[in-house]
């Protein structure tokens, strides 16, 4: 099942016009990317940074950071050799 798509237009402008970039590099390279994490509450920055997946004062509070990951292994590519 597909992992959900955050919405690329809370990015940064500039940011965002990166990240498509990188996307369509990856795309092109024949891997199937997904914006997984765009802009995140101080409350969900807190709980990753609490469970060691992130720290509180994350790029992501600001529209500067994005997680793009398989969507089909999500964040075990490696695992699955994709």
């Amino acid at each position: 099942m597909p992992y959900k798509q955050d919405d690329i237009s809370l990015l940064l402008p500039t940011f965002r016009a990166s990240v498509e970039g990188v996307i369509r590099r990856v795309r092109s390279a024949g891997h199937n990317p997904c914006l997984f994490d765009t802009l995140r509450t101080v409350e969900e920055a807190k709980r990753n940074a609490a469970r060691g997946k992130g720290i509180v004062r994350s790029m992501h509070l600001y529209g500067a950071a994005a997680d793009v990951i398989c969507n089909i292994h999500g964040w075990d590519c490696a695992k699955n050799k994709c």
